[in-house]
């Protein structure tokens, strides 16, 4: 079983794992990175730049997951400071 955060875009809205998170950054393109343990990655993307705090944001919402049982598999990632217009996915 998986554990999800869903994320608010300007187009709807998607769900993201939460699980087996290697890292959470901002990267030079001023998107918030989640990297797997299997080499894989999302990218949350905003038409201006996403900051610190917002990665913040994202990685707090992974580790409440991991502190918690298993009755509970969809957490609500908060509204970021800019708006969140692409989610995309790299294997």
């Amino acid at each position: 079983m998986n554990k999800y955060g869903e994320i608010t875009t300007t187009g709807g809205s998607g769900l993201i794992s939460l699980m087996n998170v290697a890292s959470c950054y901002i990267d030079a393109s001023d998107d918030v990175v989640i990297d797997y343990n299997n080499g894989s990655s999302i990218a949350i993307a905003s038409a201006a730049a996403l900051v610190q705090g917002d990665a913040d944001i994202v990685f707090s919402v992974i580790k409440k997951s991991q502190e918690q049982k298993w009755d509970k598999v969809k957490y609500t990632i908060p509204a970021l400071s800019e708006d969140v217009n692409a989610v995309t996915f790299t294997f």
